[in-house]
């Protein structure tokens, strides 16, 4: 069945559990400049809570969402998409190397579809095409 089905049954049956995510597969959209913002830097690196705002969303993609699935008996995501601007990227290559195979980078688009699509390609690349269903994020939005 689907994910959806699962959901949905989960969710009529009154038992809301945790479904196996291993198809399933996360882009986060870091690639914006944030021009409207007028900051001295893209809002997904500004400060939140001590910490730059993209690295809540890795935390919870990376961590805290795989903790849950395994503590649930689920199987987690095996793979991320950070879509980031290449000038942004060496400062986040430690942050890759820690999840070897599961966190890759993709380069954006000229606009935001263009970076969901570079993202979604890399996904089905780093899968090996396992990937079944991708979720979309924008990492600036992380709460």
């Amino acid at each position: 069945p689907s994910l959806s089905t699962k959901l949905n049954a989960a969710a009529s049956s009154g038992e809301f559990g945790t479904p196996d995510m291993g198809d399933v597969g996360f882009v986060l959209l870091a690639g914006g400049t944030g021009s409207r913002m007028k900051a001295n830097m893209p809002k997904q690196y500004l400060p939140l809570r001590g910490v730059p705002v993209l690295h809540h969303s890795l935390d919870l993609f990376l961590e805290k969402l795989v903790d849950h699935c395994k503590s649930q008996g689920a199987s987690p995501p095996e793979n991320v998409v950070l879509v980031m601007d290449p000038t942004y990227q060496p400062e986040y290559q430690p942050i890759l190397d820690k999840y070897p195979g599961r966190l890759e980078f993709a380069n954006p688009g000229e606009e935001r579809q263009g970076s969901v699509e570079n993202g979604l390609n890399k996904l089905v690349e780093m899968s090996g095409g396992k990937c079944q269903y991708a979720a979309i994020h924008d990492s600036a939005r992380p709460l």
